[in-house]
């Protein structure tokens, strides 16, 4: 997998409040993750069934992990590049 820190990149996280019963919450609009992860979405935007109410999309975040984990290799890769450059310098 290639280019994750990339993807990662274009995910908008937000927080918010239950309406239930007023927690705060955290994670990310259906339909903007579903532009960057289409899978980890089921249903869409606005949708409404048969009687006009309303048919919430479903998110499921562990279609994210892999992604994630990859992007977490990505940084500690250019973390090391890092490290050893400052190590060469250190040692001029």
């Amino acid at each position: 997998m290639t280019g994750a820190l990339d993807k990662i990149g274009l995910l908008k996280p937000v927080t918010y409040k239950w309406i239930q019963d007023g927690n705060d919450g955290q994670g990310f609009i259906a339909h903007e993750l579903q532009e960057v992860f289409p899978d980890a979405v089921v249903g869409e935007k606005d949708a409404v069934d048969k009687n006009g109410n309303p048919d919430y999309q479903t998110v499921d975040t562990s279609f994210l992990v892999a992604t994630l984990v990859a992007s977490i290799q990505e940084l500690k890769a250019i973390v090391d590049a890092q490290q050893q450059e400052i190590n060469a310098l250190k040692n001029k």
